[in-house]
């Protein structure tokens, strides 16, 4: 049996230090958060190794989601365990971007990242697991992360699932 309780926090462990995934450049490394335990169909702030990240805009029928903004950018984290769906450039906007596939008819996407991917289409990903650098591509106005949640293929309110300030 699992239970959801919207806007409940489940308590992280200390951030470890970013260790690089990969052996080629370290400013295209993304840092590894091991260790996050979370239960399938609850979900994490994808910015919570991202300290003094600033809430600029929430959803509403014109806006599918939450924007949260941080000057010079940071790593954006898997909010929850799930499958890689789509890595790469957008042409709808979304600039380069991730989508993760959780199961249960839920999806998550983060759009506008810089081209530093920390996952590729077809991987697994857990809660924490960190996925994009946030930056400005597609259309923006300024460095910051959109987060969506999709519930079988309708945009709701990212802050009925997950924290975000």
């Amino acid at each position: 049996m699992e239970l959801f309780i919207p806007g409940g926090e489940i308590p992280l462990p200390p951030a470890p230090k970013p260790v690089s995934r990969y052996s080629s450049s370290p400013s295209y490394s993304a840092p590894v958060n091991p260790g996050v335990v979370v239960p399938s169909g609850t979900f994490i702030n994808p910015l919570s190794n991202c300290p003094g990240y600033v809430y600029i805009r929430g959803y509403a029928p014109w806006h599918g989601g939450v924007d949260l903004a941080k000057p010079g950018g940071c790593w954006i984290n898997a909010a929850g365990n799930g499958r890689v769906i789509r890595a790469g450039w957008g042409y709808a906007g979304e600039g380069f971007h991730v989508v993760i596939d959780h199961g249960g008819g839920i999806w998550t996407r983060y759009y506008h990242g810089t081209r530093q991917f920390g996952v590729s289409t077809g991987d697994s990903v857990s809660a924490g697991q960190s996925i994009l650098y946030m930056g400005c591509t597609g259309y923006c106005t300024g460095t910051h992360l959109h987060f969506e949640v999709v519930l079988n293929g309708v945009r709701v309110n990212p802050e009925a699932y997950v924290r975000v300030r």
